[in-house]
């Protein structure tokens, strides 16, 4: 019985999730679709889509930075963005402020040289609003083309497969299926450094030798069977209308903007979801449904309205809510009177019940160029909440990173500390550190912690999160990674260094790598990633051969461990250990120079020095 209910959701969720169905032709009676403006946007609102240039013969090799910075800098143009479709790609848009500074960039760059190549540049028409050009596609199909969602049960179907593809799936085969893409992840990170480097191809046959074919050791998935459900200790809840029953919603987008849906529902059957966070969304709910001000409109840009992001101390019980606001236009006047508003609804009316521990108020809206925007403003509390973590309090802010799974993030940070080997001998250099988790729950462990973090307000926290858990052994600094990881490290002398990489999705900028590589007393590192694919080229980028770009010996991958921070998702966090080449391979052929024969370019193998 159980398996007929599963296999009816899932032809559910197939027909409401592809759309497929019916005839492309209008029935009996009804009059012929007339398309909508796919181009009105213009006319809305500001947009550099109406001055852009279309830039032809680009090099076979060039990055996005490298060409925004020839642009900007040695072209002296005026650019808002540049897009290309796909990387290496021989063309690129380059979007202007003004027609007049678009004008200016097709006179400079028409026969202009890049890196060798001859530019050609012309007008570019706009982008059709991919919004309105997908609604223009479904009535021009036909209104049976798309099937419709008819009742909340199978709006709560289709969206928890679009949030959480796994809610329906038991627990070990979710681990099962994630230990499978972790195999894969290896394997193919195999084949790419020896591509990359094929110094390293004798390496490479040792280690699958060792591994079963792969090019480390892959270790038994990690979980929490335990917490696999109200886990997340943050969510950003869309603000916008229910197309069901029209009414103000808070909840989480049912599609994207281009796929021509921008409705929001209902999150009441989202696993992830903890109930106070669900509670938090209600209550604000009633509030902005019973508002004069509208929501927010991504297809009109009107309305106010527009996000609530809820925070929760998971060990806690404590509440942040930053409530996200565009203001249309409004006077200080008026936006102080929103926000009296908000404070006295949370602090007197109805939302008093939620005990709010900190409440902010935040604008948001499209930014113009050079135009800063407000910081998040505390309306009533304390400017952080608390968790908890390994025993260790820690002061989360509206903007800070936190794990968004406390219970398994404690397991995280074990497993790097056994996969690092790290102990009382060891300094830990936590890159992209946020507010201190790794590096403070690892400080009892270890000999000293310096941190590293771009964001100013992290590292403030960092250090207050050090002084009230009472940890002398750790120093926070702030700056791009790739700036300040020399000058960090050269404190530290003859004591063993154990670096820690947890950065953005998209993962460490190509400079942090060659700082990485060219750190000397560096050799092993741990690097966390919620997002492997966004994160390879950093891999294969830290096993290339030595050059005058990329200094020092390559970083290789001795083991990589998959824990399931995001059950009931197909995402997994992959913690990889690396060390130095030297460090781990023992070089067996040496010619008279002293030069390995898998890495030509160093001095000396130092493997056979240990």
């Amino acid at each position: 019985m159980e398996e007929k209910l599963v296999m009816e959701e899932k032809l559910v969720i197939e027909e409401k999730s592809e759309m497929i169905e019916g005839s492309t032709e209008p029935e009996n009676g009804q009059e012929k679709h007339k398309d909508l403006d796919e181009y009105a946007y213009k006319n809305i609102s500001y947009t550099t889509e109406v001055f852009k240039l279309e830039l032809r013969g680009l090099p076979r090799y060039y990055g996005i930075g490298q060409l925004r910075k020839f642009l900007s800098k040695k072209m002296n143009l005026n650019i808002s963005k540049v897009k290309a479709p796909a990387i290496k790609s021989k063309w690129a848009y380059v979007c202007f402020p003004s027609a007049e500074e678009r004008d200016k960039g097709l006179t400079t760059l028409n026969g202009a040289k890049f890196k060798a190549a001859i530019l050609q540049a012309k007008v570019a028409d706009p982008a059709p609003d991919p919004f309105v050009k997908r609604k223009n596609e479904e009535a021009r199909e036909g209104s049976n083309k798309r099937c419709k969602v008819e009742t909340p049960e199978e709006q709560s179907l289709v969206l928890r497969s679009n949030v959480s593809p796994l809610w329906n799936v038991p627990y070990e085969e979710q681990l099962a299926q994630k230990m499978k893409e972790a195999k894969i992840l290896i394997n193919r990170l195999g084949v790419d450094l020896v591509k990359t480097n094929p110094d390293l191809r004798q390496w490479a046959n040792k280690q699958k030798a060792e591994n079963d074919g792969l090019i480390c050791k892959l270790l038994d998935i990690k979980s929490r069977p335990e917490f696999i459900d109200k886990y997340r200790n943050k969510c950003e809840f869309t603000i916008g209308r229910n197309d069901l029953n029209g009414k103000r919603t808070v909840g989480f987008r049912m599609g994207t903007y281009a796929s021509g849906t921008i409705e929001v529902v209902p999150i009441d059957d989202v696993k992830f979801v903890p109930d106070l966070m669900k509670k938090a969304v209600k209550v604000f709910e009633k509030y902005v449904q019973e508002s004069k001000f509208d929501v927010y409109s991504p297809e009109t840009l009107q309305g106010n309205w527009k996000q609530l992001t809820v925070r929760v101390g998971t060990q806690t019980d404590q509440l942040m809510l930053v409530v996200g606001f565009h203001p249309q236009g409004l006077t200080e006047d008026e936006l102080q009177a929103v926000q009296d508003e908000i404070k006295h609804f949370f602090v007197e009316g109805d939302g008093a019940e939620l005990k709010v521990n900190s409440l902010y108020f935040e604008i948001i809206k499209r930014k113009d160029k050079g135009e800063v925007l407000p910081p998040a403003k505390l309306l009533y509390g304390k400017e952080f909440i608390q968790d908890k973590m390994f025993d260790l309090v820690f002061n989360i802010s509206p903007h800070s990173f936190f794990q968004i799974n406390t219970r398994c993030a404690e397991l995280l940070i074990q497993t790097v500390k056994e996969l690092a080997d790290i102990n009382d001998r060891t300094v830990v250099l936590d890159i992209c550190c946020g507010i201190g988790t790794f590096g403070l729950c690892l400080a009892k462990d270890c000999k000293r912690v310096m941190g590293i973090e771009i964001v100013e307000e992290a590292v403030k926290d960092a250090r207050i999160n050090a002084t009230q858990n009472e940890i002398s052994n750790s120093d926070f600094f702030c700056g791009k990674a790739e700036e300040v990881i020399t000058s960090v490290v050269k404190r530290v002398s003859g004591d063993r260094i154990v670096g820690i990489v947890d950065p953005p999705r998209a993962g460490l900028h190509k400079n942090a790598i060659q700082m990485l590589r060219k750190t000397e007393n560096l050799d092993n590192f741990v690097y966390l990633a919620c997002d492997c694919k966004s994160a390879f080229k950093n891999f294969t980028e830290l096993g290339r051969a030595p050059s005058k770009i990329m200094l020092g010996a390559p970083f290789v991958p001795v083991a990589a461990v998959p824990v399931d921070m995001f059950p009931h998702t197909n995402h997994f966090e992959f913690v990889l250990y690396f060390e130095r080449l030297q460090s781990t391979f023992q070089c067996e052929q040496t010619d008279q120079d002293g030069q390995s024969d898998a890495i030509k370019e160093e001095p000396e193998c130092k493997a056979s020095e240990e």
